[in-house]
């Protein structure tokens, strides 16, 4: 499966965080196969989840630039 830039930043996160996919789906309250569109780039990725990001891995400012970047 391939990854759009935020499917990388993420990957890279959750790594970090030592979470996987699904815990990232329930962070969103949505199922795991919509998060798996949303990082391989089949899917948009929903505005609201930036701060949620944001305020769950307390991102420094470099990160959250290179999130809105990945975006």
């Amino acid at each position: 499966m391939g990854y759009s830039k935020y499917g990388e930043f993420m990957r890279i996160l959750r790594i970090k965080h030592r979470e996987v996919m699904a815990d990232t789906a329930n962070l969103f309250g949505v199922k795991l196969p919509f998060v798996s569109a949303v990082e391989s780039g089949k899917k948009n990725v929903p505005e609201e989840w930036i701060s949620v990001l944001v305020e769950h891995y307390d991102l420094n400012e470099t990160e959250q630039v290179e999130l809105r970047e990945a975006v």
